[in-house]
């Protein structure tokens, strides 16, 4: 059986993937200044890590409102991906 614990921070890791699939802007990145580690080093990790958590993607789209799609159009867009796609297919073996 798992103590109180780890139980606890199970339903807490839970409880805050759910919260960033909700509101993925609200992400925030803690770093730790190792050993022996430069000031520069420690940028360049913390650059890596905003970087490969797409923090300031999200954050660019949601600069300015984006009206909502209708059915049509995502449809109208899906299908224009699909003929795209197929001719970058027939392309390939050409």
């Amino acid at each position: 059986m798992l103590e109180s614990k780890e139980k606890k921070h199970l339903i807490y890791k839970k409880a805050s993937l759910v919260s960033l699939k909700r509101a993925s802007l609200r992400l925030m990145i803690h770093l730790k200044k190792n050993a022996k580690e430069s000031n520069e080093k420690l940028v360049q990790r913390f650059q890596k890590k905003v970087q490969g958590s797409r923090i300031l993607l999200q954050a660019k789209e949601r600069m300015y409102f984006k009206k909502p799609m209708k059915k049509r159009q995502i449809r109208k867009k899906a299908m224009m991906r699909e003929k795209y796609r197929a001719e970058r297919e027939k392309k390939k073996y050409l």
